[in-house]
């Protein structure tokens, strides 16, 4: 009997005081970083909507500090298979406006099913997010007038939108090999994550392209 009674104290205990395990997901990174001493990052289980456990998904709370105040991001993942594409010559359509996943052998980044209703609760509960996408260049440049991104509520975010902010920019020059890092980050965040994106020069036989994107992180 005192075994049971044990045991349901220790499970109201972890309800109270989730410690970021699958079983007793805390709502964010940052209730859990109130809840903890000592906190660091790492990856850990939450669950934004506060339902029953089993939808809550896996993310990497970032702790940092600006300015000497302590940050703590939520960091959501996309689907690994989609989220990087080589640094190669892609063959695409004749046609203007051209989305990657419209290319020949292109895709649409994609998130686990379970993952996107989360990060509407992850939306709600936050006052920033940002996801940073990093294009490879081959004599190519990676960021002018044509490059857009198209977010998961199928807005296109221009080159020249002020949420948009270039990070570092090896190929601007459009000559030989570097990387052009990207943000996008806005305190409403309906257009995140990324679902697709536009490059920006890529037509001629000696061009060639590869991205990476990151997760989306809220804090």
């Amino acid at each position: 009997m005192y075994k049971e009674i044990y045991n349901m104290k220790s499970i109201i205990d972890n309800l109270q005081k989730p410690d970021g395990s699958k079983e007793y997901p805390a709502r964010s990174c940052r209730d859990l970083q109130y809840l903890q001493n000592n906190f660091e990052s790492g990856w850990f289980w939450i669950d934004p909507n506060g339902g029953l456990p089993n939808d809550a998904i896996y993310v990497y709370c970032k702790k940092s500090f600006k300015d000497n105040e302590q940050n703590i991001e939520s960091c959501v993942f996309p689907d690994e298979s989609t989220a990087e594409g080589i640094n190669k010559h892609w063959n695409a359509p004749r046609t203007e406006n051209l989305w990657f996943s419209n290319f020949i052998e292109g895709f649409k980044i994609t998130y686990e099913l379970s993952t996107l209703p989360q990060i509407n609760f992850l939306k709600i509960y936050s006052n920033n997010a940002y996801q940073n996408i990093t294009i490879t260049c081959q004599n190519s440049n990676a960021f002018n007038e044509n490059f857009r991104i198209l977010g998961v509520n199928k807005e296109v975010v221009e080159s020249n939108d002020s949420r948009l902010l270039v990070l570092k920019d090896d190929c601007k020059t459009a000559s030989g090999f570097g990387e052009t890092i990207i943000t996008i980050s806005s305190q409403e965040s309906d257009v995140l994550p990324i679902v697709d994106f536009q490059p920006a020069d890529f037509r001629k036989p000696n061009q060639g392209f590869g991205f990476k994107v990151g997760p989306i992180c809220f804090s």
